[in-house]
């Protein structure tokens, strides 16, 4: 395809819009996977502690405890 003043305008244009789908892609999906990691940490930290600690607390009074 080619304008009125010759041209080449798609053929021009598609390798790096594809190229920029592609980073785009791949930035999306790397900030996911990162998100995902830092959700998983901050819950083994914050959540994981006090899931620990009630279940330190039932087993604590059933007699299992590692207090």
């Amino acid at each position: 395809m080619t304008d009125q003043e010759g041209y080449t305008v798609i053929t021009s244009e598609e390798k790096p819009k594809r190229s920029n789908i592609w980073w785009i892609i791949l930035i999306v999906v790397l900030v996911i996977i990162c998100c995902c990691c830092a959700g998983v940490l901050i819950f083994y930290y914050w959540l994981g502690d006090l899931i620990l600690q009630i279940f330190n607390n039932i087993s604590y009074q059933l007699g299992t405890g590692y207090y």
